[in-house]
């Protein structure tokens, strides 16, 4: 996170007691760097984001009960949700929108004992849940072991989404651009003392006018510390003389 503030020149970052970070001044063409950190890390983005991304059926008591349990694992362990939509299935049949589908098998038993109740967890292809196509991840699963498995299913989205590195890209882009917009300038330095000319400044307190290059400076110029002829000076990249020493 810290990295992503620096790329893009944020400078305000404040941890808060309630285990949380708040970000200001994000720019909207940098939220694919934000997204690619907070899905490799499993961060949410909002308090109540695991509240608010699921579908359950009107007035169903149970579906309720249900969603309230899986939330509490998600808090207790930390699961971050955002970018997926939860559904919750029981009548058996029919298919609701959702990424990830909790639905619950037919009582074989023909039973009302909660204990012996089952569901399948399913999921849409590259959980998109604008599709009916439901692929199958478990089955047979007892209420208890509902969160760890729709857990481990978030973090298979979250893998999947941050195999391509965005930061490393936008770090390589922008490089790309400094030196594609700005190219790499040389000065003229001399080898005995390191005095530098620099044609674009010139040297006016010897009469040489700024954007003389130093093909026209006349024969008997030399370096005003040394006197070393301005023929010897050699070539050097200006930010190779900002380089730290080594």
């Amino acid at each position: 996170m810290c990295s992503v503030c620096l790329e893009t020149g944020i400078g305000q970052f404040y941890a808060t007691p309630w285990k949380s970070v708040i970000i200001k001044n994000i720019e909207p063409s940098h939220r694919k760097l934000w997204d690619y950190v907070l899905g490799k890390h499993g961060i949410n983005v909002r308090h109540a984001a695991n509240e608010l991304n699921w579908q359950v059926a009107d007035h169903c008591e149970d579906s309720l009960i249900l969603k309230r349990h899986i939330i509490r694992h998600f808090d207790t362990a930390d699961v971050r949700t955002y970018g997926l939509c939860f559904n919750i299935s029981l009548d058996v049949g029919k298919h609701h929108f959702g990424s990830i589908v909790i639905r619950r098998q037919e009582n074989k038993h023909r039973s009302k004992l909660k204990y012996l109740q089952r569901y399948d967890v399913l999921y849409t292809p590259d959980f998109n849940p604008n599709t009916h196509q439901l692929i199958p991840y478990r089955s047979e699963v007892l209420k208890e072991h509902l969160g760890p498995y729709i857990a481990a299913l978030c973090r298979q989205y979250y893998e999947k989404g941050t195999e391509w590195n965005v930061l490393q890209e936008y770090v390589s882009g922008q490089k790309a651009a400094a030196v594609s917009i700005s190219p790499e300038k040389t000065v003229h330095q001399c080898p005995s003392c390191m005095t530098v000319y620099d044609e674009t400044a010139g040297d006016a307190e010897h009469g040489i006018a700024a954007g003389t290059p130093v093909v026209s400076l006349p024969e008997d110029y030399a370096c005003y510390i040394c006197g070393t002829p301005v023929k010897e000076f050699a070539p050097v990249a200006l930010s190779a003389l900002a380089a730290p020493l080594t």
